[in-house]
Formats: C-alpha cells, structure tokens, sequence
C-alpha cells in the first residue's frame, strides 16, 4: 500500500492511500498465491477515518458504512474471481468528477482549479462504450482516479489508478502529441479489462 501526503501553498498537507500489487505485492496485504494464474474472490471489510472515502476494485458496497466515532467500516460484495494482483482500494477525500449514475467515474483531488480537463471523461465514455459488452457481465462498475503522485497507471479491475499527468490534457495549453499519448494510455487500461483481466496469461 502507498499512503502520500500533497499539498500547496494554499491548503496544508493532505492524505490518501492506493494500493499497487502489481506485479507480486499482494502477498504483503494478505496470505496468497501471488502469480496470475491464481484466481480467488475477495469479500473485505475496511475500515477507514470518516472524513475519507474509500473505493475499492470489482465489488459493490453493501449497505450503509457503520460508524464508530471517527471510523467508519464498510463491507463489499464478493468479487468475481480474478488474480490476486488486481485486487485494490483508494482512501481518499477526493473529489468526483463525474455523474455517479454513469460509468465511468473519474475523480481527483479537490484543488483551487480544476487540472483534469474534459477529454479524459471524454475518452473514458467513448471507450468503456466500444468495449460496453464485456464490461456488463463482467465489470459492474468503473471507476477512475487521478493521483497526483503516481507514475504511470494501473488497470486494476474496476479501479484503474493513473498518474494525474495522464489525465492532464487542456485545451490550447497541452500539445497534439500530449492528447495522443493521454488517449494511448486511457485506452491501452480499459483495454486491460478484458485482455489481461478477464482474460489472463498464467505468467
């Protein structure tokens, strides 16, 4: 797990914490066959400050978080089976970017201004369209976050983690190369949900 502070010269530090068990980190979190090839479900219970939020990878909340004085614990449905290394979650006070009755959901940090610009929920609709089939049996719902530490991106399923420069693109600001690199990348996760996901190597 990584847990980050950030902040700027207008808001003081602030936390979040992200899982990344790719490539074979999982069996740092819990007892497990940690290769590909291995499949199980997870049904988890986490427990986490009130003033977060939490989202966690293929599994749905069940009912309404308990509150214990400044903890809350919330239960998760079972997930489908899929390799121990895609199994994740995001405490966060992040802020949601997208209308919550729609996939995907795209959230990032609060801030002064907005950084993530229209295309990346653009690209996101577009492509979780194209790939509307597979995702309906197998991914019950999407949800994308942007954080402001991370290189790279991860396609844990149902909760793909990016880097926020992936998801910088502005209009008139950013270069044609930067919204070609920033749709590469946004399709090549959501690709990663069926091919690698639902569908993996042994190795």
């Amino acid at each position: 797990m990584e847990e980050n502070a950030w902040g700027n010269v207008v808001q003081s530090n602030r936390y979040h914490a992200a899982t990344q068990f790719q490539p074979y980190r999982a069996r740092r979190a819990f007892p497990c066959f940690d290769e590909p090839g291995f499949r199980a479900t997870f049904s988890t219970t986490l427990k986490y400050p009130s003033r977060f939020t939490m989202t966690r990878t293929n599994g749905q909340a069940t009912g309404a978080a308990a509150v214990d004085g400044i903890w809350l614990t919330q239960k998760h449905s079972t997930t489908p089976a899929m390799s121990v290394y895609l199994n994740a979650f995001l405490v966060s006070d992040f802020r949601e970017l997208s209308d919550q009755r729609h996939r995907p959901r795209l959230s990032d940090r609060p801030r002064g201004r907005r950084i993530l610009g229209k295309l990346g929920g653009e690209m996101m609709k577009a492509l979780s369209a194209t790939y509307k089939q597979s995702f309906t049996a197998h991914l019950p719902k999407l949800d994308m976050a942007a954080l402001p530490d991370k290189s790279g991106a991860m396609e844990n399923w149902g909760l793909v983690l990016y880097g926020e420069s992936y998801l910088m693109y502005q209009e008139k600001v950013s270069t044609a190369d930067s919204k070609r690199g920033d749709a590469s990348i946004t399709g090549h996760e959501l690709a990663h949900m069926v091919f690698g996901n639902l569908v993996t190597y042994e190795w």
